[in-house]
């Protein structure tokens, strides 16, 4: 029982933590929070489902939805949260990316109809299974494990090791100090946005196979996200991680025990908790020292 609760945990703690990811690439860039990407996870496998119906071999379909999701977020950035930020700095992105989520929920009834679809794993037989740490293991989640693996070491080593990334943390730092130094913090906001929608979108892929593809749960995945990035400090792509799995696996057990609701209240009390008693996060603090 326990490493079947585990399974799931690890399996859904790796989304959290991809969504988490887009959040804090989206604030240590830019300083703003994106409230869409929950939502752009949940259409992400329809995209992909949509290229492979035009007659796209599914690899091909899975990179044309990879991109598509990266210039929508170029895209609502633009014309959405770039004016909302001019307007209203701080307040302003955050009301209008939960316009574009909404819009993103209901725009998907309207083109792809309110019922979920079935996409196909990325290897093996649908369902298919394997015996792991005293429970059954679906294929497909260690897909997602490894994606999320990848995504997180590409973007340790981009924020820290390349120039490019050095940039982008200082334009939220000190956008007035990067615009002398060259920096343009408009173009590193568009670019933070369109890499946490490549983010979201590979996650949400990832996942349609478990939890079908165009379900409702982009508010959960988002939602969840959000907290495992309070968790584990907005400024840590490690805490990012960290707050995932946490999230995760404390969620299916508390799940497997009591319910789903008592769950839900237990990760928020521990949100609450956490917001009071250490508010910059697990990691954040020393990853401050240390830049």
């Amino acid at each position: 029982m326990s490493g079947q609760l585990l399974s799931s945990g690890v399996t859904f703690g790796a989304i959290y933590a991809m969504v988490a990811l887009g959040y804090h690439l989206i604030f240590v860039s830019s300083g703003i929070l994106n409230f869409a990407l929950g939502e752009q996870l949940a259409i992400a496998g329809l995209i992909a489902l949509s290229f492979h119906e035009m007659g796209l071999p599914m690899p091909i379909a899975i990179l044309a939805a990879l991109i598509t999701g990266s210039l929508v977020g170029l895209v609502y950035e633009r014309l959405a949260l770039a004016p909302a930020e001019r307007s209203l700095p701080g307040a302003g992105p955050i009301i209008t990316s939960i316009g574009v989520a909404l819009i993103f929920t209901h725009g998907r009834t309207l083109i792809w109809g309110p019922n979920p679809k079935a996409f196909p794993p990325f290897s093996g037989e649908s369902n298919a299974a394997v015996d792991f740490l005293g429970g059954r293991w679906l294929v497909q989640s260690f897909w997602v494990i490894g994606i999320v693996a990848v995504m997180t070491a590409a973007l340790l080593l981009f924020l820290r090791r390349t120039y490019l990334g050095r940039q982008w943390r200082a334009a939220a730092q000190n956008p007035v100090g990067a615009q002398l130094c060259g920096v343009n913090p408009a173009a590193v906001t568009a670019g933070s946005v369109m890499v946490a929608s490549f983010l979201v979108t590979l996650g949400g892929i990832a996942i349609a196979p478990i939890v079908l593809a165009g379900g409702f749960y982009g508010l959960t995945f988002g939602v969840k996200g959000f907290v495992a990035a309070i968790l584990g400090g907005f400024e840590s792509t490690g805490g990012a991680i960290v707050g995932g799995m946490t999230i995760g696996i404390l969620e299916s057990f508390l799940a497997g025990q009591l319910s789903n609701a008592h769950a839900d209240i237990i990760l928020f009390a521990v949100l609450i908790l956490m917001l009071i008693v250490r508010p910059k996060g697990l990691i954040a603090v020393r990853e401050a020292a240390r830049a």
